[in-house]
């Protein structure tokens, strides 16, 4: 624990730092692209959307209806880390706005990281700060993979 301690107060920046990106991407307005879906596929569980600039988008079947009457889509990313934020009609009649990235099911991952991080800077060094060290890695690496996933 000890030889470990120096990195500590790195771990806490680094979560700072990570978790201070994501939010200043989910602040920044949105990238807004229209496509329109030239092609779909049909998986046993839900649909693949291809686009003309080659998006492929996975939607649960009672969703698809919607889309398949109106194909020209707007596409909603964030500006730095590009997330899918929403998909939605060309005349805004239906909107899909519960995808899997951080600005959705993982929101709580970067705010848990930006505590972690704050307290990671202000805990005495002792065992409580080795801990919390802990802890933010696991968080970190959670958000990193979300982060990736969510990008890909």
């Amino acid at each position: 624990m000890m030889r470990l301690m120096p990195y500590t107060n790195w771990v806490s920046g680094t979560a700072l730092l990570i978790s201070f990106f994501v939010w200043l991407d989910f602040a920044l307005p949105r990238q807004v692209s229209e496509e329109v879906v030239v092609e779909w596929h049909r998986t046993l569980n839900h649909h693949i959307m291809i686009t003309d600039k080659g998006k492929m988008f996975y939607i649960l079947y009672p969703q698809n209806l919607k889309f398949l009457r109106e194909p020209e889509l707007r596409v909603f990313k964030s500006q730095l880390f590009s997330f899918l934020d929403r998909i939605e009609t060309k005349s805004g009649s239906y909107k899909l706005s519960n995808l899997p990235t951080v600005y959705q099911n993982f929101m709580f991952g970067p705010i848990v990281l930006l505590v972690l991080g704050l307290l990671g800077q202000f805990i005495p060094k002792g065992e409580a700060k080795f801990n919390q060290a802990i802890a933010t890695v696991i968080f970190l690496l959670l958000n990193v993979v979300f982060i990736v996933r969510s990008v890909w």
